[in-house]
């Protein structure tokens, strides 16, 4: 039941990166490139290409900030009364965290809506210091517990991709 509930989300994901990669196809080249320098064009992309490969990571990461999945987040019940900015949640309501206003927040940076894997990277590595995409598998205790599947089967989906095909 796992697999299976990760899989028209993570179908989700590789379908808004198709969409990506058709807009943007100066971002698919640089993917490409990476891709064809680090893993050649003998073989698909491995899982332990992973850290090797930080473009096509940066790519999942933008793919899952720009476009969630679920972008009201899953709804949440209150155990207790709680108060939020001044507002009083009674025990019992039901709560949704919007995840796309969190991961599209122009405080976080200057042009939320554009699609730029490179908000990800800092010397053409993974930058640890940028808000990364984990709103989009919820939050807290509830935060889905088959994120890491997801994140590896579309990582490993988007390098193949890039490394087999243009789009």
């Amino acid at each position: 039941m796992a697999f299976a509930g990760g899989t028209d989300t993570t179908i989700s994901t590789i379908q808004t990166f198709f969409l990506a990669m058709v807009l943007h196809p100066e971002i698919q080249m640089n993917a490409q490139e990476q891709i064809d320098k680090v893993v050649g064009r003998d073989r698909l992309p491995e899982f332990s290409d992973l850290v090797r490969l930080p473009y096509a990571e940066a790519i999942l990461k933008e793919t899952l900030r720009w476009q969630p999945v679920f972008p009201m987040g899953v709804a949440h019940q209150t155990t207790t009364d709680d108060e939020y900015k001044g507002c009083h949640i009674p025990k019992g309501a039901m709560v949704m965290v919007n995840a796309w206003s969190i991961l599209n927040d122009e405080t976080a940076d200057s042009d939320p809506l554009a699609y730029n894997p490179e908000r990800f990277l800092k010397n053409g590595q993974i930058d640890p210091t940028v808000r990364d995409c984990a709103a989009a598998f919820g939050f807290g205790r509830r935060i889905c517990p088959g994120r890491y599947m997801a994140l590896n089967g579309a990582f490993i989906t988007i390098a193949s991709i890039l490394s087999a095909s243009d789009i």
